[in-house]
């Protein structure tokens, strides 16, 4: 593909960790849609969407644009990429504890 850049992350992650929500998500739904008066089952479900966007759309980022202009958009919709998936990891860790 053009424009194929080589910052990917594993899919099969993503998709054992959807795989594992969907298993579990009766008791998801159960313990986390009220957790201390917190709705924490929408945060684990918006994670799950951020990650799915982040990794299927992270190899059509093209860092090698012939416009200079273009590609520092495109390494800051990198960086963005990534701090998305980290905040999703870290946002649902820390706040179903």
């Amino acid at each position: 593909m053009k424009g194929k850049n080589r910052y990917i992350l594993d899919s099969s992650l993503l998709e054992k960790f959807k795989q594992a929500v969907s298993d579990h998500d009766d008791y998801l739904i159960n313990t986390y849609s009220n957790y201390n008066g917190k709705n924490l089952w929408s945060l684990i479900c918006s994670a799950k969407d951020w990650l799915s966007v982040c990794v299927n759309g992270l190899p059509y980022i093209e860092l090698n644009h012939s416009h200079d202009d273009v590609r520092s958009l495109n390494v800051l919709q990198l960086i963005t990429t990534y701090d998305i998936v980290l905040q999703s990891i870290e946002y649902s860790r820390w706040n179903t504890r």
